[in-house]
């Protein structure tokens, strides 16, 4: 996680990171950010797993134009 919030905010995105005890008695750590750039994103690890979310802003023109070849 602190790697994570690290690498994002060198990328100079605010970030708020959290723990929080799941009903199963593992640990989720959290760490998300908004942004003008980045609508919202965020990485949730366990000691099982980990998942990131993110949700961009609406743009103009071909998606095409994004993609990598």
């Amino acid at each position: 996680m602190e790697r994570v919030d690290g690498a994002w905010r060198d990328k100079g995105l605010a970030t708020n990171t959290q723990s929080v005890k799941r009903a199963d008695g593992k640990i989720l750590h959290r760490v998300g950010s908004q942004d003008k750039v980045v609508d919202a994103i965020q990485f949730s690890a366990t000691t099982s797993r980990m998942t990131i979310a993110v949700q961009s802003l609406c743009g103009t023109g071909n998606v095409d134009d994004f993609t990598q070849r």
